[in-house]
């Protein structure tokens, strides 16, 4: 939309924010009650009770690297090479722009949190929920979509296609996105 109507998908898009907002807040309205009775609360999150938080425990970073943990080792020395390959740009685009900026912004971020982070955290919560389930569901989904692109972009021809039937490939992205628990984020 934004290539195709520039000036008119700003209007879209708030338009549907609104709608949105509106909708949410009349089923809330409505319906709150009755779901709240359907439907219990079964998340995938671990809770569980600590005494305190401490989220840069400063005085104890000099431990922690001396006792590191392979999920903070491997941790660091990964995010370091790839911190290290953007800046370098042996990865990434081939001049400095939003995106080689992004990518080191985050990366060093990242580096920061694995470099600081309690153990409990580093371990449970980074390493064993975030690296464990969300990263190879992420890399699979994203490789086979760039896989199946390939093919059909490549093997099959379907760029004029494409291109001649614009509406019918709006029409079954609209659907795709409809369908409930699709794509990595699940």
């Amino acid at each position: 939309m934004l290539s195709l109507i520039p000036k008119q998908a700003p209007l879209v898009f708030m338009s549907l924010f609104f709608i949105g907002l509106v909708a949410g807040f009349s089923t809330d309205m409505l319906f709150s009650k009755k779901m709240d009775k359907l439907v219990a609360c079964n998340h995938e999150f671990d809770l569980h009770e600590e005494e305190s938080c401490h989220c840069f425990p400063w005085g104890e970073l000099k431990e922690q690297w001396r006792h590191c943990s392979s999920s903070r080792g491997i941790l660091c020395l990964s995010l370091s090479l790839f911190l290290f390959k953007i800046i370098t740009e042996e990865l990434g685009p081939s001049i400095w722009n939003w995106i080689r900026v992004t990518l080191v912004i985050v990366s060093s971020t990242a580096l920061f949190i694995v470099s600081t982070v309690p153990d409990h955290f580093l371990e449970e919560h980074l390493w064993k929920h975030v690296v464990r389930n969300h990263v190879p569901r992420v890399f699979l989904w994203t490789f086979g979509t760039l896989l199946l692109m390939h093919l059909l972009l490549n093997h099959l021809q379907l760029e004029v296609w494409l291109q001649k039937k614009q509406f019918i490939v709006l029409l079954v992205a609209c659907l795709v996105g409809l369908i409930p628990e699709s794509g990595p984020h699940t």
